[in-house]
This record gives C-alpha cells, structure tokens and sequence, in this order.
C-alpha cells in the first residue's frame, strides 16, 4: 500500500537524518483525505517524535474534523497543539466544548494542567478535582493537584488520597505509585519528613518495577562518548555554517534550577520562554546513543551544505514555526550533555548556561519527581548517584572542548543574586543591555514542568537544604552509587558540596 510505503520512507529518511525526504513523505502522508482514525493516530505519533510540530498539529486536526461529534479526536487535538507550543489555542478550543464534554475526565483533566502551567491555579484546581468526583483517572488529578497546594496537618486531601492508596495497593502498580508520589509530597508539607520518605521510596520502588535503568549501559555510553568526541573528531566532521542561532541553550539536571534561569532571561524584552522544546535529543538525531561513528556514517564527504547545518536549519525552522514572533528563545531542555558535542558543532555560535545545585538537594528533588518513563534514574537513590557522575564527567569534557561557550551558574547565586546573574547570563549570550525594560518584556512563563508551583512563588532565600531533614538517610545510597561508577573520581565538579565526594 502506498501509505505503508511512505511511512517506511518517512523512517527510514529520518534514521539518515535526511530532513527534506522525511518530510516529503510526511507531506504526501497528509494528503491523505480517507485515512482511518489508526492512519491519524500514527503519522500524529510520527510527526510529533520527529519534531515536526505543524505536521502533527494538521494530522491531529484533521483526525478531529473525521467525526466531530466525538470527544477523543477533539482532545488529542488539544494535547497535540499544547505539546507544540499552542496552549492558548489548545485551552481556547477546551473552553468551547459543551459543558458535559468539558467535565469528562479527559478534557477536565487537560483543562486543569493547561491553567496549571499558565499559573491559574485556583482554576486548575477546579477543573482537577471534577476529575476526582468523576472516578477516573483520580490517581492522575491527584498527583497534579498535589503539586499545586501546601497540604495541612488536618487536610481532608490527605486522608483521601490515603483511602485511595489503600485501594490501589498491589492492584496497579502504575496508579499506585503516581497516588504514593502526591502522598509523600502532602507528607513532606505537614513536616512528616521519613515518612514521606518512606511514602516516595515505595512509589519509586513502584516505578523501577515498571522501568528499570540500567547504569552499566549508561556509563559505557558515557565512556564512548568522552572519549570518540574529542576535539579532533568533531573536527574531522563536515563544517556547519550556520549562524545567527536564535536558541539560547539552558541545561543542566532536573530539579537543578534551570527553571529559575530561564525565568530571569525571559525578563529580557528579546527574550522568550521555550521550556523544554526537546528538538535535539533523539526528534533530531533519532538516537539516543550517539558517537563518533555514528556521526560519520551520517557525514559523506563533499556533502554541502553538510548534514549537521542541514539539521541546525531544521532545528532553527521548528523553532521559529514555534516561536515566530520571538527573536531569542529559551531552549531549557535537560540533559543535553549528552548531545552538546554535536549541537554546538551544528550550531558553531550557539553558547550554553548549564545550572548546578546542591548534588544532595538535586538528588531529594529528584527522586521525590515523578518522570513516568521518561528518566527511570530518578527511581533509585543509588542510580541517581551514579548518574550524577557520569553527568559530571560529561560536562567536564565538553567544557575542556568548547571552553567559555559552556557558562556554569549556581543554583545558590540565582537565588541569592538574581540581578547579578541576570546581567551575567545575559553577557554571556551578547544580548543588549535591557535597562529599565528588564521586567516589562516577553510573554507570560508557561512552565511545563514539575516546577510549575514552585517557580511562580517569590524566590526563596532559605530554598538550598531543601533536604537537611533527610540528609543522613540519603548520603549512603547516593554514596554507594557513587561509588560504583567509573567516573567518580569526577564527581566533585557537579557541586560544591564535598560530602557527596566518595569516601577513601
């Protein structure tokens, strides 16, 4: 069948990293004016996990004009806008709904996630608990609110969620864990600190059941990284000459306070707030592994313009088709050590801010976060450790590559010298003087992740020790992870804090 075919095409173009021919595929795809919600629902997923936000926006739309009537299409129209940066039209369309479809659970809860990363919270909060009272999904609309409100010691909130737990003890893992996560956090609240330790390691526990992570895979890619990409190789690949990015690249580990920089540049009138776009990273390279030979079998000599300018120009054209009327955009993915060989290759003017924090705090933070899939690392104190090295190690390499492109900026300094690290940020990436302009500029922070809450209340002085409460029960496993890998020799450059140095 022909679609069969040009969806093989579409993969294998992309596997190649052949821009153009993918999306000449994905475009004959959408021509399509017959195909079955299944034919949708997979050039949708294609789309999206290449990063070709308006081809997954138009296969999704499409998808909801099939059969209007029904709710499902609609609401993964939604879910496909907001993942594209369209949360306004998104929230909009939501809002049009009649009012028994705007109370089903899946539009209730889409609805209260959207108003909780505009910062509405009173009205999230609304839309969450129709969830609640509807019966479905409550483990999820939980798990949101709970990271939207301060728990009390007699919350009615807690004990509900306690009943809930209760319930889905050994039924579904999955739905236990999400309910263990807001749990723990309502614990923390109310000052009950090793219980919600207790609380956020059986959830996690939960979780490594579901995804496991394997360190020594990690490290060996790690190693292979470090020492494939030196400068001499990156060298030997084809030039890029492209220029004038307009990403300003903010990194670091989750929970780090990559959000808080990024809130501090956004004040910039030139500046907007990208969150975590996640172009580079497998949607642009599809791989997650990627080294030095891997490289050159996508590099054929006397290909010009090379293969990394042709991606720095697909990466510069999603984003400006996510972000038109922006002339600077935050790019606050995570971890992009992993890759930033071959970003900062691509994009040869492109200049990085890569935040740290205390490793022990980062670590708390961590592991008390829920990534469903995405980062099973944080589902065990002693991979969290032992990834922590290798990060460091990571970091620590590029920046013998690429020297004072790769500006380090402590979490303690944003907090305690917002103003002096705005204008140190923003001299690292030549941006104009902003003058009185500084708070007056840009859109709205919409922030995606799990900071949502806590990046919208004043900043607070008194925020690093976050984990004091727990320190000693968390040093011995975050040690031992430490301890097993290659790289912790290392370790002391992620963070100021010397107690997390491995013991000799």
């Amino acid at each position: 069948m022909e679609t069969v075919r040009l969806f093989h095409e579409a993969h294998q173009a992309a596997a190649r990293l052949d821009r153009q021919s993918m999306r000449n595929a994905v475009i004959e795809l959408l021509s399509a004016s017959n195909g079955t919600p299944d034919f949708w629902h997979r050039l949708i997923d294609f789309a999206s996990s290449v990063g070709e936000g308006g081809a997954a926006i138009e296969a999704a739309r499409r998808f909801a004009s099939i059969d209007s009537r029904s709710l499902q299409p609609q609401t993964m129209y939604c879910e496909t806008l907001a993942e594209f940066g369209r949360e306004e039209q998104a929230l909009t369309l939501l809002q049009q709904l009649p009012e028994p479809d705007q109370k089903h659970p899946a539009a209730a809860y889409l609805l209260g996630l959207l108003y909780a990363q505009n910062g509405e919270f009173a009205e999230a909060e609304n839309w969450l608990r129709c969830v609640v009272e509807a019966g479905v999904s409550v483990d999820a609309a939980w798990f949101t609110l709970s990271g939207l409100k301060k728990f009390t010691p007699d919350d009615p909130d807690l004990a509900e969620m306690r009943l809930l737990a209760t319930h889905l003890a050994g039924q579904d893992r999955r739905r236990a864990s999400r309910i263990g996560y807001a749990i723990g956090k309502a614990e923390w609240d109310i000052g009950e600190f090793d219980a919600s330790l207790d609380t956020i390691t059986a959830a996690a526990d939960l979780q490594r059941s579901l995804q496991a992570f394997d360190p020594e895979r990690h490290d060996a890619f790690v190693e292979r990284v470090i020492k494939s990409f030196d400068g001499a190789a990156l060298d030997s690949l084809t030039p890029s000459r492209m220029q004038g990015s307009r990403a300003l690249f903010v990194t670091g580990l989750p929970r780090s306070g990559t959000t808080l920089a990024e809130r501090l540049l956004a004040a910039h009138p030139d500046v907007r707030s990208g969150g975590e776009v996640n172009l580079w990273g497998y949607r642009l390279f599809q791989t997650e592994t990627p080294d030095i030979e891997w490289a050159r079998e996508r590099d054929p000599s006397g290909d010009a313009p090379g293969v990394w300018e042709k991606l720095a120009s697909a990466y510069s054209l999603l984003m400006w088709n996510q972000f038109p009327e922006a002339r600077y955009v935050v790019d606050k993915t995570l971890l992009q050590t992993q890759w930033m060989g071959l970003i900062l290759h691509a994009l040869p003017d492109a200049r990085v801010i890569y935040v740290k924090r205390d490793p022990v705090d980062t670590a708390w933070s961590c592991y008390r976060s829920l990534f469903p899939g995405s980062l099973p690392w944080t589902n065990s104190l002693r991979d969290i450790g032992r990834y922590f090295a290798a990060e460091a190690a990571l970091l620590k390499h590029w920046q013998g590559i690429y020297g004072d492109r790769i500006l380090t900026v402590n979490h303690a300094d944003l907090v305690h010298s917002p103003l002096g690290q705005s204008e140190r940020m923003m001299q690292h990436f030549n941006l104009r003087p902003p003058g009185e302009q500084l708070n007056s500029g840009g859109k709205p922070l919409r922030i995606k992740t799990a900071s949502m809450f806590q990046a919208r209340q004043e900043v607070d002085r008194n925020s690093s020790g976050n984990s004091l409460p727990i320190r000693e029960r968390l040093l011995p496993e975050l040690r031992a992870g430490i301890e097993a890998s290659p790289f912790k020799d290392g370790y002391s450059d992620l963070a100021g804090d010397r107690e997390l140095e491995p013991t000799t």
